[in-house]
């Protein structure tokens, strides 16, 4: 390994991965909070849709991991699930108007943006990027704010895409039959 460069603190820019979860439970806005306190230059999150449409935080769809409560996100409803988590999932909106007052940048993942009850990725997508816009997350408008959206699912970057042609876009993938040229193409990070 060559180094070319010694890496520190300030000359990367370090993204808190779900939060700063040391000491609270990830993807909360107690561990926004803790990351926003640690100087981090972007927060992390994971965006799933509930059973009724709405966008929550959280990186598996069962709540058992982090919660202790045999749930499912995609299966419940939004009151259900802040009732078993004593209000302790975090909806996307908690998400970007913290981040918005804080002035910080949000990476938002796009875990599962479909359910039972709302099967429409397109539809769901355009809600999403709506409620983005509402807190100057989008590439229009006035007083825009950075934001990036990344997945591993290429079907939700290409709608994202679609919608906003020049909000940040980054696709996750260990794969190696990328089409790279169509990703440069259409702005795409990786």
């Amino acid at each position: 390994v060559t180094v070319y460069k010694k890496v520190t603190k300030d000359s990367i820019s370090f993204v808190a991965h779900r939060g700063y979860h040391k000491s609270s439970l990830e993807n909360t806005m107690d561990a926004f909070q803790n990351a926003m306190n640690k100087g981090y230059y972007g927060i992390e999150t994971d965006v799933r849709i509930t059973k009724d449409g709405q966008f929550v935080l959280s990186h598996d769809d069962s709540l058992s991991r982090v919660f202790g409560v045999e749930m499912k996100v995609s299966e419940s409803s939004l009151e259900e699930l802040k009732d078993i988590t004593h209000d302790g999932i975090t909806t996307l909106e908690e998400f970007l108007a913290f981040m918005e007052d804080k002035k910080e940048i949000p990476y938002i993942e796009l875990k599962s943006m479909i359910s039972s009850d709302y099967p429409d990725l397109e539809d769901n997508i355009e809600r999403f990027m709506d409620i983005l816009a509402q807190y100057h997350y989008s590439s229009s408008g006035e007083n825009t704010l950075p934001c990036y959206i990344i997945s591993f699912y290429q079907d939700y970057i290409d709608v994202v895409r679609a919608k906003d042609k020049n909000i940040q876009i980054d696709l996750i993938s260990s794969s190696k039959t990328i089409d790279i040229d169509y990703l440069l193409e259409n702005n795409y990070g990786l």
